[in-house]
């Protein structure tokens, strides 16, 4: 947390690789402006997937330069954890960290990622409930975020994975004992999908510039409505930029509510901004943040 006068610049950023389709500047600076921070900035920062030890190098550099708080994305929120010297109780037992904050000259952990799935699931949807069976897509730091947080309150949570990468789904075991593991495959999608309250895409598919893909394809889609019909279910992408995405346009077609990923961003980001200087984000202000990412999104588009 910070302790700031009006005068003092303060800098947060954003880890990750790709970051360029990234609007949270503008998320991070309305907050900024709303708490009374007059001179904030978020720079987003590209570690490079294929430079071997970036993320180590990149958080020792973040010891130096001094950074209020560090948002951390794809592929990056498992692997930063060993980085770290701290990682609170629930970033640990999610096994996933997108927030980091610097307390005493240490960098902790933390994860906001869960909180802002939840809410926007909540005031987008409907609350979710104990006999809700869920599907999440994906084993990466965004989904253990979600079902980390999902998982005490519905009690049927099945995780699909691609198979090349079928370890990831395994290694959630061992906070998340109760999730039922299966390979992403058309069967599964479809014998899942059909049975499903909620459907939720944890992956990077769909995300800008791959815009056209789904983690569901059309055909699937139809199949799944067949069996059950899709407008008694609902559909969440944790991918925020386009802001809807073709998972979910596909969705809609067949008359499935919807949730974009731009409302856990912000609620996430309400929450690291939070952590990070110690002003409290109005309700108002997530609304308007939303707004504004909206039409930063659409304009970006055009």
């Amino acid at each position: 947390m910070i302790n700031h006068t009006s005068k003092e610049t303060v800098i947060t950023c954003l880890f990750g690789d790709p970051v360029a389709q990234s609007v949270s500047p503008y998320m991070y600076g309305h907050f900024a402006k709303k708490a009374g921070i007059a001179y904030y900035s978020h720079l987003k920062i590209r570690v490079p997937k294929e430079k071997k030890d970036g993320v180590k190098e990149a958080v020792d550099a973040a010891k130096t330069l001094g950074f209020a708080g560090i948002n951390i994305t794809v592929p990056y929120k498992m692997e930063v954890i060993k980085e770290l010297d701290g990682v609170d109780a629930r970033a640990k037992a999610i096994g996933a960290v997108n927030a980091i904050s610097p307390k005493e000259g240490k960098l902790i952990g933390y994860n906001t990622d869960g909180l802002g799935a939840l809410l926007a699931i909540k005031n987008r949807l409907r609350k979710i409930k104990t006999g809700d069976r869920v599907v999440v897509f994906g084993a990466g730091g965004a989904s253990r975020a979600v079902v980390g947080t999902i998982l005490p309150i519905a009690k049927n949570v099945t995780v699909l994975q691609r198979e090349d990468d079928f370890h990831l789904a395994l290694s959630m075991r061992k906070s998340m004992k109760r999730i039922n593991i299966l390979p992403l495959n058309d069967k599964n999608i479809l014998q899942k999908g059909a049975g499903a309250n909620f459907v939720v895409n944890a992956t990077s598919v769909g995300m800008v510039p791959q815009e056209t893909a789904s983690i569901i394809s059309e055909r699937l889609f139809g199949e799944i409505n067949r069996k059950s019909p899709l407008r008694k279910k609902f559909f969440f992408d944790t991918v925020y930029n386009p802001y809807e995405t073709k998972f979910l346009s596909l969705a809609k077609k067949y008359g499935a509510k919807v949730c974009q990923g731009l409302y856990m961003m912000a609620y996430q980001g309400a929450a690291s901004f939070e952590l990070w200087t110690g002003k409290k984000v109005a309700k108002e202000d997530v609304e308007e943040a939303l707004r504004i990412l909206k039409h930063r999104i659409f304009t970006k588009q055009k």
